[in-house]
């Protein structure tokens, strides 16, 4: 069973998979992955707000306001990504408007069926991105940065949808267990309870800094369900 998602409801899931057919450098864009996102993550954000405006208005009005305060809080990142857009992918165009356009337009190609299908879960979903850095509703505290909550997000909702045999998640309440230790040596713990076809499953997180990053461990308590990874971004 998989949670159906696409790029730009999702948000920061994968900001760069519409441009995988042009060849660049790996490691030339690993130190910018983060930015290029963000740059990315912009367009999709004000293409998707324009299009619910007129699908959906009162949830895009919603948008414009979520929209606000996510430019203000990643003013510096989009700047640096699209600075790094130009140098890296200067086959998508020599100017930042022709490579707006360009992000654009791979946005409409994804989002279209949806929006056509149905407005309302489309932008929602997007409104959730905006908000929370993942396309479901999140309630309760938690210590993690937008870019974990995205890695948890896309390692712990397909293993609840399956657990759950829902493939409509509707919301996520976070809580945090513990927090110890401080530095290299801190853990914290949080628990993740995904809701979704009227039943609830929760998954333990835990996760630390790591070398290059933070090393993430998402299981479900009683299931046997486990991932593990260390991630290469810092947290």
């Amino acid at each position: 069973m998989k949670l159906r998602m696409h790029v730009s409801v999702a948000m920061t899931m994968a900001g760069m998979s519409g441009f995988s057919a042009h060849a660049v450098d790996a490691a030339a864009v690993a130190p910018h992955r983060q930015d290029l996102k963000t740059f990315f993550q912009s367009e999709q954000i004000d293409y998707m707000t324009g299009q619910c405006l007129q699908h959906s208005p009162e949830l895009g009005r919603q948008m414009q306001s979520a929209a606000q305060q996510w430019r203000h809080d990643n003013a510096a990142a989009t700047q640096r990504g699209s600075d790094a857009a130009l140098k890296l992918y200067p086959q998508l165009g020599e100017d930042i408007a022709t490579q707006r356009s360009r992000v654009r337009q791979q946005s409409a190609k994804q989002t279209e069926a949806e929006l056509a299908a149905d407005p309302q879960t489309a932008c929602r979903q997007a409104l959730n991105g905006i908000r929370f850095n993942v396309p479901l509703e999140m309630q309760g505290p938690t210590l993690t940065s937008p870019v974990l909550r995205a890695d948890i997000f896309k390692q712990a909702s397909s293993g609840a949808a399956i657990l759950l045999d829902c493939t409509a998640l509707q919301s996520i309440q976070t809580e945090v267990v513990s927090d110890g230790g401080s530095g290299s040596q801190r853990r914290i713990e949080e628990r993740w309870s995904f809701k979704g076809c009227d039943r609830t499953i929760a998954a333990a997180v835990h996760y630390a800094p790591a070398e290059g990053g933070t090393s993430l461990v998402v299981s479900f308590p009683g299931t046997g369900a486990r991932h593990r990874t260390t991630q290469a971004q810092p947290r």
